[in-house]
């Protein structure tokens, strides 16, 4: 039954055309958290119930791509939440960002009642670094009952300072994590930062024509050599790398997932690109052995059918029954208890 509904799950997933996004509710937070909207897909008789968390997109829950997701989760029998996170929409990386995604997490379940026993988690890219940080808290692990990341990190300041100091990473995602370690740790002045918004919103000026380059021109001189060193000049950004990894201990250590292995109590799935272009596979891998290594249950899948967040078919498709096996696994794990 499980595997029927990963192949039914992935021939969704991968329509080209859906429904416009799922019903909003608002979902209400304790103390000084804002409430949060989310976006519900709900079948008529749900078997289970998915928490989705949105990558990093100006779009949040309304991207395409989650869309996509929640209407192929749900046609599979499974009610899905995707609730819109403000910093992560915002594209930043704070250092309270997985105890924020950790409180909306259990917010989630306790609203959906006790009807279900836990949720499943998905997450790709940074946010399924984030889920996976958050889910080491007991009072927040006790509420899921498996995790699918997907392109997921183990070691953030590792990660940070590789898209820094890399020259074949994903030019907007490079931008995003120039952004974040400009504000975090440099004391960027707010030009500077500016602009690299504008960059981002451009999307590495796909948009045409762009705004970026005139707001460029309009910065000071010394500004704007200095954000042209910071996107061209690769010894400028390695020197960022180097002090990213000896500085960043407080903005990045509150994200990271090696280190609490040994805490996540749900079973994880890990779905990774070999040709991910943003977090290298190598990630994933490295977060298998520790979860392993701390008797946990983990899973892993390095697949070719997938880039950061992309499908790739094509020759990749002799791969597919991989894929099945491991989504077949995460929907199994929705049908047992939570974990006390």
């Amino acid at each position: 039954m499980d595997h029927v509904r990963a192949i039914r799950f992935l021939l969704h997933a991968l329509r080209s055309r859906h429904p416009a996004s799922g019903d909003t509710v608002v979902l209400p937070m304790d103390g000084p958290d804002p409430d949060v909207e989310v976006l519900r897909y709900r079948p008529a008789r749900p078997w289970g119930a998915v928490l989705a968390l949105h990558g990093m997109t100006r779009m949040g829950a309304h991207d395409p791509r989650m869309v996509a997701l929640g209407w192929a989760l749900c046609r599979v029998g499974l009610e899905v939440w995707v609730p819109d996170i403000d910093d992560v929409r915002a594209l930043r990386l704070l250092p309270t960002s997985a105890a924020r995604v950790g409180r909306i997490i259990a917010a989630c379940h306790q609203h959906l009642g006790p009807h279900y026993p836990g949720v499943g988690l998905f997450g790709a890219s940074f946010c399924a670094g984030l889920g996976l940080r958050a889910v080491s808290d007991p009072t927040v692990g006790r509420h899921v009952l498996g995790v699918l990341a997907l392109g997921t990190y183990a070691d953030p300041g590792a990660c940070l300072a590789r898209c820094l100091e890399s020259e074949t990473m994903d030019p907007y995602a490079r931008l995003i994590v120039l952004r974040n370690y400009l504000e975090q740790l440099a004391g960027a002045s707010e030009g500077v930062l500016q602009a690299l918004d504008v960059a981002i919103d451009d999307n590495w000026h796909a948009r045409s024509p762009g705004a970026f380059p005139t707001v460029l021109a309009a910065l000071p001189r010394g500004q704007r050599q200095a954000l042209n060193a910071y996107l061209f000049d690769l010894p400028t950004r390695r020197r960022l790398a180097r002090q990213l990894l000896d500085h960043a201990s407080g903005w990045v250590d509150p994200l990271g997932v090696l280190d609490v292995a040994d805490r996540i109590a749900p079973p994880v799935v890990l779905v990774h690109g070999v040709d991910d272009d943003v977090i290298p596979a190598e990630e994933s891998s490295r977060l298998h052995a520790r979860l392993r290594g701390e008797g946990r249950d983990s899973h892993l899948l390095l697949t070719r059918l997938l880039s950061h967040g992309d499908a790739r078919l094509g020759s990749a498709l002799v791969e597919l029954p991989l894929a099945i096996g491991a989504f077949a696994r995460w929907f199994r794990l929705m049908r047992r208890p939570a974990v006390a």
